[in-house]
């Protein structure tokens, strides 16, 4: 038996959009989202083989991307007569390493 799971949105003028196939995993909130609406689940009816979930949406403007500038280092030292290289650990985990830096805040003074 196979079944199948559709996303059925509709405008508040009342227009159904076409259904969206929602893959194993996915979550329909999410696809509508990136489809560039905000929604409102309704309800989910049967059809068949196939379940609808029925949703109310509205357009979103989806955020824009969010940058920010980081700067790192690399410290080279003589350590015993041999060039070590400074790195950070960013987890609790001993093979997690990298150089040392941070991301600025925005508005901050370098």
């Amino acid at each position: 038996m196979s079944s199948r799971l559709e996303i059925e949105a509709t405008t508040p003028e009342g227009e159904v959009l076409p259904r969206i196939v929602v893959a194993h995993g996915e979550q329909p909130e999410v696809l509508l989202y990136r489809a560039g609406w905000q929604a409102r689940w309704i309800d989910a009816i049967a059809e068949g083989e196939t379940v609808v979930l029925r949703y109310q949406v509205s357009t979103v403007q989806p955020p824009l991307p969010y940058r920010r500038i980081a700067a790192y280092a690399l410290v080279i030292e003589e350590v015993d007569g041999q060039e070590s290289v400074l790195l950070t650990s960013f987890t609790d985990s001993k093979d997690t390493w990298g150089l040392p830096g941070a991301g600025s805040i925005q508005a901050s003074n370098p």
